[in-house]
């Protein structure tokens, strides 16, 4: 996954956007500014449609 990338963090409920890559994970930041450090397998990769629908 890149930077930009919308994900979805399924662990937490939580959706936003990839805005860090580390080898040994991303951060992830949801609408709320909060940021996220998790592993790619913990992500999955939706579109804005998707992020809407499911997370309003």
């Amino acid at each position: 996954m890149t930077k930009g990338t919308i994900v979805c963090l399924t662990k937490y409920g939580v959706a936003g956007r990839i805005i860090e890559v580390h080898p040994d994970g991303l951060v992830m930041q949801d609408e709320l500014d909060r940021k996220y450090f998790c592993l790619e397998s913990e992500l999955t990769a939706i579109t804005e449609s998707e992020r809407m629908r499911l997370f309003g």
